[in-house]
């Protein structure tokens, strides 16, 4: 079953080539390749290879081969978007939306590291070492590092214990830059123009246009 019919309302032939478009650009935002794209359409019941893809993406010629209809309902559920939307008309950019899912971003972000660095936090603190007690790791420089005492586990336990705390130390400096990134969204608008000025009187015209800040998108 094809796609769309020759006889639909509305012309056929556009419709195609706005979805050929999103599903080229939706697969090279992920970093997939033709062949990549096949292999998931396979996962979705479509016997699809690299050529397919191709096909599919490709419009050029007199007669381009039609997209069907398990085709283009499995490329959607790859990519997670509505049918409706990878056949739909361009709209015009929101960018108080856009700014509005980078402050949802940045929360869950910081979220996903907090959760990710706990289990090797809670680990490392099993390990009953304190690297923030200098005098006590200054006592243990003077003593024979043959020593059971201060043998190779020891040691290795020391270090993990002082890794961790650059560990920390980075993170903190992560996490202030994504809540920086985030808080933007809900800043104050005094603020925000003042910072705004502080950038752009740091750049010129075309500085500030390689940032985006002066485009206006339709």
């Amino acid at each position: 079953m094809e796609f769309w019919s020759a006889d639909e309302e509305f012309d056929s032939e556009g419709v195609e080539d706005r979805f050929a478009r999103r599903v080229r650009s939706e697969r090279e935002a992920r970093g997939l390749s033709q062949a990549d794209l096949a292999k998931l359409l396979s996962t979705k019941g479509v016997r699809a290879h690299p050529t397919t893809v191709g096909k599919i993406e490709s419009r050029d010629g007199d007669r381009p081969r039609s997209i069907r209809l398990d085709e283009a309902a499995a490329i959607s559920a790859v990519f997670g978007i509505p049918l409706d939307d990878l056949v739909g008309r361009p709209q015009r950019f929101d960018r108080q939306a856009a700014i509005d899912r980078v402050r949802v971003a940045a929360i869950q972000t910081l979220q996903s590291i907090a959760s990710a660095v706990e289990p090797l936090g809670q680990a490392i603190q099993a390990l009953k070492i304190d690297p923030e007690n200098s005098d006590h790791l200054a006592e243990l420089n003077k003593q024979d590092l043959d020593s059971v005492e201060v043998g190779p586990i020891f040691q290795r336990a020391v270090l993990m214990g002082v890794s961790r705390r650059r560990l920390a130390e980075k993170l903190d400096s992560i996490s202030e830059v994504i809540g920086e990134i985030g808080g933007y969204a809900t800043m104050d608008e005094e603020l925000v123009t003042a910072q705004f000025r502080e950038l752009t009187s740091r750049t010129d015209g075309a500085g500030t246009r390689r940032l985006g800040v002066d485009d206006n998108p339709s």
